[in-house]
Order: C-alpha cells, then sequence, then structure tokens
C-alpha cells in the first residue's frame, strides 16, 4: 500500500499509519518510521486472536508464513511465504549481443547474435549457467553425395537397417567384405566369390571346407565339438595307366581290368590297393 504523506512538511511533523508513527527530518528529506517492534512467530492450525498490525502466523496446516496487514481501510492475514502465483505477466525481454547480460536472473534469456545461439539462464538449485536451448538451423543432411569414408564413433554399436526396416540392396566393388575380426568375402574376375573357408552347420557338429596347397578341396570335420582329420574330396581318375603324383586317398578307375583302386600309405610305403 502506498502511504500518501503531507505536503511541505516541516522538520520534526508526524504522520500515523496504523501502528507506526513516521517523523520528518527536513536535513536528509525522509520520514523515519517509529514504533516497529520484532515479534515472536505464531505457529498454530488456527489464525491468532486478537492480532497487531505486522504480526507473523505460521499456518502449520498449509505451511505458510502469514502477516497480519493494515492497508488502512481493513486488517487482515496476507500470505508472506511462499508467495502465491499471480496473474501472468507480460513477455519477458530477450537480450541481444555477442557477451552474455551481466548479472543476469534466473530464467533470462540471451541471443547471442554471432553465433545465432538461444540461450536461457537457469538455477539448478547448486549453480547458475547459460544453458543453450536452440542455436542456428545446419545444413540438411544428405547421403546422396559421401565424399568420405563413414566411420561410428564406437566399435560394434550401430546397425545397418533392422528387421523390420531393411535396405534393398547393397553394391559393392570388387574390394573384400570384413566380417568379425577375420572372416572375408571378396569378388574375383567373371562373378566369382572368394572364400577363404566355409563352415556348414551350427552347434558342436559341423563340416569346415578348405582350399588345400595343390588346389584339391579339403574337408574337415568337427564332431563333438572337436576337429577330425582332414580328408580330401577328390573325383576318382580314370585311364588306363595310374595317375602321376598321387596323394594319398586318391582314387584311380583302371579301364584296363575295370578295377577301382585308391592310393594307400601304410606307414612304411605307398601303392595303389585295389578296393573292388
Amino acid at each position: 500500500m502506498a502511504v500518501n504523506f503531507p505536503d511541505s512538511p516541516s522538520n520534526g511533523d508526524t504522520f500515523v499509519v496504523g501502528s507506526l508513527t513516521y517523523t520528518y527530518t527536513a536535513s536528509t528529506d525522509v520520514w523515519d518510521a517509529s514504533g516497529v517492534t520484532s515479534a515472536a512467530i505464531q505457529i498454530s492450525d488456527t489464525a491468532p486472536s486478537n492480532p497487531s498490525d505486522g504480526e507473523l502466523w505460521h499456518n502449520s496446516s498449509d505451511l505458510k508464513l502469514y502477516i497480519y496487514y493494515n492497508d488502512g481501510s481493513s486488517s487482515q492475514w496476507v500470505v508472506a511465504s511462499p508467495q502465491q502465483i499471480g496473474p501472468t505477466g507480460a513477455a519477458g525481454q530477450v537480450h541481444m549481443g555477442i557477451a552474455s547480460p551481466s548479472a543476469p536472473a534466473s530464467g533470462e534469456m540471451w541471443y547471442d547474435t554471432e553465433t545465432n545461439d538461444f540461450s536461457l539462464y537457469y538455477e539448478d538449485g547448486t549453480s547458475n549457467q547459460w544453458i543453450t536451448v536452440s542455436g542456428p538451423k545446419g545444413d540438411d543432411a544428405t547421403l546422396s553425395s559421401i565424399s568420405e569414408s563413414i566411420i561410428p564413433d564406437t566399435d560394434s554399436a550401430y546397425d545397418l537397417g533392422s528387421a523390420t526396416n531393411k535396405f534393398r540392396s547393397l553394391y559393392l566393388s570388387s574390394n573384400t567384405l570384413f566380417l568379425g575380426d577375420s572372416g572375408s568375402i571378396s569378388a574375383g574376375p567373371g562373378g566369382e566369390i572368394i572364400l577363404p573357408s566355409i563352415k556348414i552347420g551350427t552347434g558342436a557338429n559341423a563340416v569346415r571346407l578348405e582350399a588345400a596347397t595343390d588346389g584339391k578341396l579339403k574337408t574337415k570335420r568337427i564332431t563333438g565339438g572337436v576337429e577330425q582329420p582332414e580328408t580330401s574330396a577328390n573325383a576318382a581318375a580314370v585311364s588306363a595307366t595310374a595317375p602321376s603324383n598321387p596323394n594319398d586317398g586318391d582314387t584311380w578307375f583302371d579301364t584296363t581290368d575295370a578295377s577301382l583302386n585308391v592310393y594307400y600309405n601304410d606307414g612304411s610305403s605307398a601303392q595303389w590297393v585295389g578296393i573292388n
């Protein structure tokens, strides 16, 4: 409430407002209040009876602090803390400039005209700081033209597509496609696919196919999780004379007598042995 003091007062003049008496001091041109006394805070669920102007009361039912206030025409208890939410005020001013505003209050806004950042001064209970809430709009992302390698910032963390959203086709050059830490697939001339080895089956029982150093197919069986000795999957040679430079396990069909033979090493010697 505004107090309307008398016009053109003289030094020592007094003016009473409620329980307060104001005395005019001409040397400072100030009305000084007297009669202000400190009061204990009353704590109860109901307002104290016969209160005096300026008396404090803590309402233990709603946990609010009230002050008994005389506005000149009536007296009533007024909430002192926490303050009640008043009507919405006018929109706050946005500070604009290169440097952040000095001595900002929590909730103030600042637009950086150099970086185009929009920031809010935020108090989290332990510290105050400017928080950038929006920046300048960047260029729209596009994958239609890429001039550098695409490398994720974390190893083995991201996917390309998903079980429900797949890419339709994948076009690669003849360079190698690496799988895991050691597996690879490459493309050769004429559309051939180059695989160092291939494992067929899962779990403890499987077959691994590889190329031997002589260019023949090498087979390794895995039984019960244990890799078995390799075998060669060779077709029988068909001729009237025995093949030269045979390997242990090679087969030969002799057209002169229609016999099937296998090249066998018994530990001391190797020879063709008829098996029919």
